[in-house]
């Protein structure tokens, strides 16, 4: 928070002020006004592999907050989506790889075998968190699976968003995952 004070700008915390500030819209406040100023937050970089309902409802929900979204499809069909990214299941892959620590994986594609390929990558690199949309079943093929290709699976979450959250439509699925985004250590 900071106040213009006769001219000149107090902050309500510490921190440095920029010699020269950006030009506001509007008139210029005058003494004794006040107005929130946003302060520099890290983003977790977010992986987002899928774009059906569900994925296009998480990139609508994750818009605005502390997350850095990075967002993937096979489908050239969806290439129009704004912000969207149709790249080949290999560069996925490969992308997976150069994930950083921080990074947390959303797998929810429209293909069972395309989920189990980048999963499987995610876990084998090095980002923090790896969460898949899927039922119980599912997660039990691909744990099996998983142990059985020598991979660990003990990063992997699925199904993804907060325990408790019944609702099935696409914008309160986004929600809770983003939800449980927001709360992971260190983010």
């Amino acid at each position: 928070m900071a106040r213009l004070a006769e001219g000149r700008i107090e902050r309500a915390y510490g921190g440095r002020l920029a010699t020269k500030l950006p030009q506001a819209r509007g008139a210029l406040p005058g003494a004794g006004a006040s107005f929130v100023e946003p302060v520099e937050i890290t983003s977790r970089p977010v992986l987002l592999f899928g774009a059906g309902h569900v994925g296009q409802a998480m990139a609508r929900v994750f818009a605005g907050l502390p997350l850095s979204l990075g967002w993937f499809d096979v489908r050239p069909e969806l290439a129009g989506l704004p912000g969207l990214v149709c790249c080949t299941a290999e560069e996925m892959q490969a992308l997976l790889a150069e994930a950083p620590p921080e990074a947390a994986v959303l797998v929810l594609t429209h293909d069972h075998q395309l989920d189990y390929a980048l999963v499987r990558a995610a876990l084998s690199g090095p980002a923090g968190f790896v969460g898949m949309i899927g039922s119980g079943t599912k997660r039990s093929r691909f744990l099996a699976r998983l142990a059985a290709d020598g991979v660990d699976p003990a990063r992997l979450t699925c199904p993804i968003g907060l325990a408790g959250v019944a609702g099935k439509q696409p914008e309160v699925i986004a929600v809770s995952v983003a939800a449980q985004l927001l709360s992971l250590e260190g983010g």
